[in-house]
């Protein structure tokens, strides 16, 4: 069974920034077991001014273990909640952030996810929050494919 959230800046519940928006929602309808996750993620055109940067994108408190962990100075292994990475693409003078199902690898996580309420950040190389001119909308659509049990 696979399972398809859309997540719409427009209709986030907290946050005065598309670069830290919290969202509700009930994942009861959700079988438990394991999922794999993948996502896309489109941001409406403007003066996204990101430069070069790629964009990690992160829900930290979505109530499971999202197996991505930081690698760099130091030896002690820590989740991060990245899901993946966003990168800016222009048109013009006008530029977006994109990612399809294809740029990222799916995450295999442990059960379906229990906190109704979760944050979506917009986060910089280093893992602190972008301080890029945020997208005036995003569209995120994570999916949720249920592992088969043997």
């Amino acid at each position: 069974m696979s399972y398809n959230v859309v997540l719409c800046s427009a209709n986030r519940a907290n946050g005065s920034s598309l670069v830290s928006a919290q969202y509700y929602h009930d994942w009861t309808f959700m079988e438990d077991g394991e999922y794999t996750l993948n996502f896309s993620f489109y941001t409406s055109m403007g003066n996204i001014t990101a430069g070069n940067e790629v964009l990690l994108i992160s829900i930290p408190d979505l109530g499971v273990v999202i197996p991505s962990f930081n690698a760099g100075l130091s030896s002690t292994a820590s989740t991060n909640g990245i899901i993946g990475v966003a990168s800016q693409w222009a048109n013009g003078v006008n530029n977006y952030l994109y990612s399809s199902f294809y740029c990222n690898s799916p995450l295999r996580i442990s059960h379906k996810p229990k906190s109704s309420l979760f944050t979506v950040n917009l986060l910089k190389i280093d893992g602190t929050v972008s301080n890029i001119a945020a997208p005036n909308s995003y569209v995120l659509s994570i999916t949720f494919d249920r592992m088969k049990q043997n």
